[in-house]
């Protein structure tokens, strides 16, 4: 199975970038080939993490030329202050527009790139679920196919990712089940999926922010060279 790398961070409720000015995901850009997280917004402050470059974080708000983000690196995660000189946001990136949208299915469309992402009603049957039974009543949800779920606050999700097709310069570019596996109550609406492309690397990112009214995540699904490089997952409360 290719390995996807999901970071996972606690932090206060997300909302897409259109809704708050300075809120949305970014990538680290240094050419030192990593960056410090402090604790305050302030270069004196104490370091309380480090992010190399090219690594996924989540933007908060600002102070000033600081940026307080949610970030991970390896299996250390955790949330500080970043110089905002150090990363460039994904919204910030070409934006690819809109082409249509319904329950089940939005369309992305450029003229190079075209991005289908479908989901589904969510069948029990179809995968294992892994349940915790407590001793007085009830159940939990934990796992569904092996994978910690999102999108739920312990409840049998209602849809999931269908899938993703991703054409770009007439060519069909690999995006394999293991990008949205565990990614569950998927919003295909516009912004809260919405697609950007680097046009200098030929990167694409999708990124979304879903819910089943509990359960909020946000992730950032990144393409590269014509295939699914990795992804970055962002819980909310």
């Amino acid at each position: 199975m290719k390995w996807i790398a999901s970071f996972v961070f606690a932090f206060t409720l997300l909302l897409p970038a259109s809704a708050h000015s300075e809120a949305g995901f970014a990538v680290v850009h240094d050419g030192d080939g990593h960056s410090t997280i402090r604790q305050s917004p302030d270069v004196q402050s104490a370091i309380v993490g480090r992010v190399t470059a090219g690594c996924i974080v989540y933007v908060h708000d600002n102070r000033g030329n600081w940026l307080s983000v949610s970030y991970g690196q390896g299996d250390k995660a955790g949330y500080g202050f970043l110089h905002r000189s150090r990363v460039e946001r994904v919204d910030d990136l070409k934006a690819i527009p809109l082409k249509s949208e319904a329950e089940h299915r939005i369309v992305f469309e450029s003229a190079t790139i075209r991005i289908e992402i479908e989901s589904e009603k969510f069948d029990a049957k179809k995968l294992p679920v892994t349940l915790i039974r407590f001793p007085g009543g009830g159940e939990c949800v934990t796992e569904i196919n092996y994978e910690p779920i999102w999108g739920t606050d312990g409840i049998l999700p209602g849809t999931r990712y269908k899938g993703i097709s991703v054409t770009q310069n007439k060519k069909k570019l690999e995006i394999p089940a293991e990008a949205t596996a565990g990614l569950f109550e998927p919003r295909l609406s516009h912004p809260s999926t919405s697609a950007f492309s680097d046009e200098e690397t030929g990167t694409i990112f999708i990124t979304a922010f879903n819910s089943d009214g509990a359960g909020a995540y946000g992730c950032a699904l990144r393409i590269v060279g014509g295939k699914f490089q990795d992804r970055a997952i962002f819980p909310g409360s």
